[in-house]
């Protein structure tokens, strides 16, 4: 009889203890994913700025504003040869990583008969107030290529005051004379000094020029606005001053 009682003290104390260690153990695991969920909660809370060793990302004045880089606006105008489309395409999203190329425009031209083609890059009406210069990219793939660029363009309706434009329906405020790109990434910059800003709905474009190629193909990238002033800006054409575009 005792040793009935003592066997069955042994096993009663030998199942509390295996319910004590699952309790101890449940414990600990509630602990661990407490600690778990508060230091997920502070990793997310913490500005990357402020950690050793991380770098901030500064967005550009004009991202700040409104938009992106100019140059990944998804509607356009074409204009010239450009009218047809198998005369000049656009890869908005073309990766060359050899040629510090992520995700810029490729834009490849086969003349026709007007022997140039315009695109302007679309906007809703943007107000620019307080920008001074327009900064880009651009290379050409084989060198040589020409190009003119235009900015800070509007919508219009009727008779136009030059007649000589590209494009029918836009009436740009600068436009910059030919010029003959390179085979590696330059840096331009264009001045906005003395022009009108508010209510801008085609920011930048540009017109290639057929050079006797059978076909060119130049890459664009990094068009964006800012407050500071052009320094060595390219040289622009004298164009009628218009009551919609100046001031």
């Amino acid at each position: 009889m005792d040793i009935t009682l003592f066997l069955t003290h042994c096993l009663l104390n030998a199942h509390l203890g295996h319910l004590y260690w699952m309790q101890y153990v449940l414990i600990v695991g509630i602990l661990i994913a407490t600690a778990s969920c508060t230091i997920l909660a502070y990793a997310l809370g913490t500005n990357v700025s402020n950690v050793p060793g991380t770098h901030a990302v500064h967005p550009t004045t004009i991202q700040i504003e409104r938009a992106v880089h100019v140059e990944d606006t998804p509607s356009i105008d074409r204009a010239g040869d450009a009218e047809f489309n198998s005369r000049l395409m656009i890869d908005n999203d073309y990766m060359d990583s050899t040629n510090s190329c992520e995700f810029c425009n490729k834009i490849e031209y086969t003349p026709g008969a007007v022997g140039k083609a315009g695109i302007a890059y679309r906007n809703d009406k943007l107000d620019l107030e307080g920008n001074q210069r327009i900064v880009f990219f651009a290379r050409g793939q084989q060198g040589g290529e020409e190009v003119s660029f235009i900015a800070i363009g509007r919508s219009i309706s009727g008779q136009k005051i030059n007649d000589e434009d590209l494009f029918p329906n836009g009436d740009f405020a600068i436009t910059t004379k030919n010029v003959t790109l390179q085979n590696d990434w330059k840096r331009y910059e264009i001045s906005l000094n003395k022009t009108k800003l508010e209510d801008v709905t085609l920011p930048f474009g540009f017109v290639i020029t057929d050079n006797e190629s059978p076909k060119q193909i130049f890459y664009l990238k990094g068009v964006t606005f800012d407050r500071k002033l052009a320094q060595n800006p390219l040289p622009t054409v004298d164009t009628k001053i218009s009551n919609a575009t100046n001031k």
